[in-house]
């Protein structure tokens, strides 16, 4: 083609030096800027017309009737070999009918109102399903049996530490952004947990303080004692020399009855706050507790379910966000911790758990229908059966959650702070909820909302792929 030139109505084509108007042999427009197609001898049909032409032809051929063929499976005809007394027949019915046929054969989107062509099925600038109103959800592709095949041979070898078990593997929940936040986030959990647990005893007597300590209940002997036993916390060389001290005292006063429970809580009285186990609430303890774990299946949990959701949620909601939602989930989940047990005696919590179930519940709200992939394992002696499945984000998050539910409803102690997952799932459902509803972030039809209300969301949200959804486009959507 060559240079195109506009005189008054007419564009001339200063090559072919013709008019470059393509006019339907059916219906008579205009189809220069609309698919179309071109037979032999130069005639133009719009891709409308040609296709019911095609479909009247086929339907009027007798060996059609005899022998029916699935329209979708028969080649289209070659251009130049159509019957066009056919076509031409055809013409005029449609141009008997044109009265009844607007002229424009567009209708406007619900969401984005721009003009689609009768029949659309698909909103390719919203994204939506023209006739319910519902999104089109948009997944990353994920090699199955690559991640299949390289989980089975991880849990082989796990499954001689930790004999069953069930495990998140993958998320297909969308994000255009790369996580950095959230590996970073890894890294340095990873880098301080270890450099907390290889704490000398008389680094640990200050160390301690950046777990979280809540609770203002009185301390009793066995809570001393066994947190003694068992832990580096405290000095209890210290401790011990304090109740020798206490028990010569007690004898020399000529007591009738020694009762030691009262000796061991008034020795640990008088030790110095390094000296004894038990940590003081400071707030930066609000944040540092998030960073430290107990072991390596509880360090191993949590990151685990960390990439998974929490990696899934930063490619959404981007990584300046992440920086920020992050550790606010980690405050929230640490502060409904410390109302909860105020009453008790003093303890001692530590892990990311409440923050990345705070991740969870704004997965929930972004992610809940796109697929995740599941795993569980059993092992006895040398036998080795593992499961992989796929569910729906919802039900994974829900079953997830559901365990810290039964617990806090039973009272059951498990030394797991049931209230803090709880807590921040709470306050990262609320967030995910107030960024879409602030209009904030565009979750790509994808959400909740969306989910459940359809179209009816549009009223809170904004309609899909117009200014009324400020944040993040999704692709295809």
């Amino acid at each position: 083609m060559g240079e195109w030139e506009v005189s008054g109505d007419v564009r001339i084509d200063l090559v072919g030096e013709g008019p470059l108007e393509k006019i339907c042999v059916i219906c008579d427009e205009d189809c220069s800027g609309k698919p179309r197609t071109k037979d032999r001898h130069g005639r133009y049909y719009c891709a409308a017309c040609y296709e019911k032409a095609i479909r009247a032809q086929r339907e009027k051929r007798p060996e059609a009737r005899r022998h029916p063929t699935p329209a979708a499976k028969e080649p289209a005809p070659a251009l130049g070999m159509i019957d066009h007394n056919m076509m031409a027949e055809f013409a005029d019915e449609a141009a008997a009918a044109s009265e009844s046929v607007p002229a424009e054969a567009t209708f406007n989107c619900p969401g984005c109102d721009q003009p689609l062509p009768l029949g659309t099925k698909i909103c390719v600038n919203c994204g939506i399903n023209v006739e319910t109103g519902r999104s089109i959800v948009t997944s990353r592709r994920l090699d199955e049996n690559l991640v299949y095949s390289n989980t089975e041979r991880i849990l082989r070898w796990v499954s001689w530490l930790l004999p069953f078990g069930f495990s998140p593997l993958a998320s297909e929940a969308m994000g255009m952004r790369r996580p950095f936040t959230t590996w970073a986030v890894v890294l340095l959990t990873i880098l301080v947990t270890f450099w907390f647990w290889f704490s000398t005893s008389a680094q640990m007597n200050t160390r301690k303080d950046l777990m979280l300590w809540s609770g203002s209940a009185p301390l009793t002997a066995e809570h001393i004692k066994m947190n003694y036993q068992w832990t580096d916390w405290g000095d209890a060389d210290a401790l011990d020399a304090a109740i020798m001290r206490a028990t010569d005292e007690a004898e020399a006063s000529n007591s009738d009855r020694i009762d030691m429970d009262r000796i061991i809580v008034e020795a640990h009285d008088t030790l110095t706050p390094n000296q004894q186990f038990v940590g003081r609430f400071q707030s930066h303890q609000l944040l540092t507790h998030a960073l430290l774990h107990g072991d390596i299946f509880h360090l191993a949990g949590n990151l685990i379910f960390l990439l998974i959701l929490g990696a899934r949620v930063n490619c959404l909601i981007g990584n300046i966000a992440t920086v920020i939602v992050y550790p606010l989930l980690a405050v929230a989940a640490a502060g409904i911790q410390m109302l909860t047990s105020a009453d008790t005696e003093p303890m001692a919590m530590l892990g990311a758990s409440g923050a990345i179930m705070g991740m969870a519940g704004m997965y929930l709200v972004l992610f809940p229908v796109n697929r995740m992939h599941m795993s569980a394992w059993f092992r006895w002696w040398f036998y080795f059966r593992i499961k992989f499945w796929t569910m729906r984000g919802c039900w994974a998050v829900l079953a997830f959650i559901a365990f810290d539910v039964l617990y806090i409803l039973i009272g059951m102690e498990t030394g797991t702070a049931h209230w803090a997952h709880v807590g921040g799932f709470l306050v990262g459902v609320a967030v995910a909820l107030g960024l879409l509803l602030g209009r904030v972030l565009d979750a790509g039809g994808g959400d909740l909302l969306s989910v459940v209300l359809g179209r009816h969301a549009w009223k809170l949200i904004g309609r899909p792929g117009t200014s009324d959804r400020v944040g993040l486009r999704l692709p295809g959507v």
